[in-house]
Parts: C-alpha cells; sequence; structure tokens
C-alpha cells in the first residue's frame, strides 16, 4: 500500500525525540538520586501525552488526505456515470423537441394546404 504525501510526512517517535518536541528527563546520574516507579509512570504519561499532541495536526492532515483520495476514487466512477446519463438524457429530449416541432410544422403545412 503507498503511502500519501501526508503520511509521508509523519516522523517516527525517534524523530520527534531527537527534534527536542518532547521533553526528555534529566538522567538519573546527573540528578543523584533514582526515581520511584510512579515518577516513571508519570514521565511516560507526559511523553505520551506530548507526542499525540504533537501529531495530532499531521494525523489531521493525513486523515483528511486519506479521506480526499476514498471520496475521489469513489466519486470518479459515479461523476462519469451521471455525465453519460446526463449526456443521454439530453440527446433523447433534444430529438424529443425535434420529432416534435417537425410533426407539428408538418401538420401546420398539412392543414394550411387544404
Amino acid at each position: 500500500m503507498t503511502k500519501s504525501p501526508a503520511e509521508e510526512e509523519l516522523p517516527i517517535l525517534t524523530d520527534v525525540l531527537v527534534a527536542g518536541q518532547i521533553p526528555l528527563p534529566e538522567p538519573e546520574i546527573s540528578r543523584g538520586t533514582p526515581r520511584s516507579a510512579e515518577e516513571w509512570e508519570a514521565i511516560e504519561r507526559e511523553m505520551r501525552e506530548a507526542v499525540l499532541r504533537g501529531l495530532h495536526t499531521r494525523i489531521d492532515a493525513a486523515l483528511d488526505q486519506r479521506v480526499r483520495d476514498v471520496i475521489a476514487h469513489i466519486q470518479e466512477p459515479i461523476m462519469q456515470e451521471l455525465s453519460n446519463a446526463l449526456r443521454n438524457g439530453l440527446n433523447d429530449t433534444v430529438r424529443d423537441v425535434i420529432h416534435r416541432a417537425v410533426s407539428q410544422e408538418i401538420s401546420r403545412l398539412r392543414s394550411s394546404r387544404t
């Protein structure tokens, strides 16, 4: 499955971390004290929320493009069918109008000769 341009722009987690978009915790060595399980859970939660916030607009753009692609794929044959139906209907209407106009004119000409 090929990726849309919007999907191609979605970074992976390490791209976001390296770019400094997600605040990384201070290493335990420089802190001097180990972190508790609760602190690690809070760090994990904060990082997860930051990733979601950072990717939200990109995900929206990718989803929007994906929906547009699917709609265009579905819409194309429907529009072609509608166009053909309108063209055929218009041809039938024009043919019918011309037939009636010619018939009426022939009738008028016949009645005026008598």
